[in-house]
């Protein structure tokens, strides 16, 4: 059975010194739309297919037509890890005598930022992503996306109602794809930063600690979020697309998985059926001028 990064790792509502539940959730600090509709730019053939099936064909996360898109983040990451060995003053904590807090963190980050220059490191991967733009007028989409002969289908801005959700599939994370380097980079550091001091004033409280629990806990969520970001990353290059990216969580060998062949390769895709049809407004036909 293909794995996932994610099954190396210890299971969230199972860390020790930090917790993850409903109360304190093991969030990503992503824009979401507040919009009141959703777009999706597709060709003319795709479009009626979607319309005349009320269903959507999503890739897998490592079946994109950029494939440097995922491993983008190691470039992120390269400029974390710089800012905090740069500031190790900051974090001058020690969890034992060889290694200090930041250290682990950075060495982790180090791990994550070599795996994603060689490759995406989730390997057959259980999520699809599904594009779609607050921009009802994109001329950037219109021009690659719809070769300006297609359709430009208009939703709510509901993605949770329009799909729905079972027990096979699930929309896991809506938000708008974040190009700025800079704003990148802000985020992760503001992330760990308060990670950082929750799980610092944690471990404050304990009489005895255990390393390797330190280890795996910090590995566990700053893998975990990196990870989430790495769908929501993208080069500035791309941002003429103002994409807004829907992630759908797909349970591992189930019905739902299909192939098709894409430039000689086989890629992996759901279906992703509309649920609520009141949810779906207009498709928008337009041809070149």
């Amino acid at each position: 059975m293909e794995k996932t990064i994610g099954e190396k790792l210890k299971e969230i509502d199972n860390l020790r010194y930090y917790d993850v539940s409903d109360k304190n959730p093991l969030m990503v600090k992503l824009r979401i739309s507040d919009k009141r509709k959703l777009y999706h730019y597709t060709s003319l053939e795709s479009g009626k297919n979607i319309l005349k099936s009320s269903s959507f064909w999503v890739t897998r996360c490592d079946g994109l037509d950029d494939k440097t898109e995922i491993k983008y983040i190691s470039h992120v990451l390269n400029g974390v890890i710089m800012y905090f060995e740069q500031n190790k003053d900051l974090y001058c904590i020690r969890a034992k005598e060889k290694y200090t807090i930041i250290e682990i963190i950075i060495r982790t980050l180090k791990a994550l930022s070599d795996m994603y220059k060689k490759g995406a490191p989730i390997i057959g991967a259980n999520l699809y992503l599904l594009s779609l733009s607050e921009n009802k007028n994109n001329k950037y989409l219109k021009e690659n996306y719809c070769r300006n002969n297609g359709i430009i289908l208009e939703f709510k801005n509901d993605i949770q109602e329009l799909f729905g959700s079972d027990d096979k599939i699930h929309v896991k994370l809506t938000a708008k794809v974040e190009y700025s380097y800079r704003k990148q980079m802000e985020l992760i550091i503001e992330d760990i930063n308060e990670f950082f001091s929750e799980f610092l004033a944690n471990l404050i409280n304990e009489r005895e600690v255990n390393f390797v629990d330190i280890f795996e806990t910090i590995r566990t969520v700053i893998y975990t979020k990196v990870i989430n970001y790495s769908f929501f990353f993208k080069n500035e290059y791309f941002s003429e697309e103002e994409e807004y990216r829907v992630a759908f969580i797909v349970k591992d060998n189930n019905s739902m998985i299909k192939y098709r062949m894409k430039s000689g390769r086989p890629i992996s895709y759901i279906v992703a059926n509309i649920k609520n049809k009141n949810t779906f407004l207009r498709p928008i036909y337009f041809t070149a001028c």
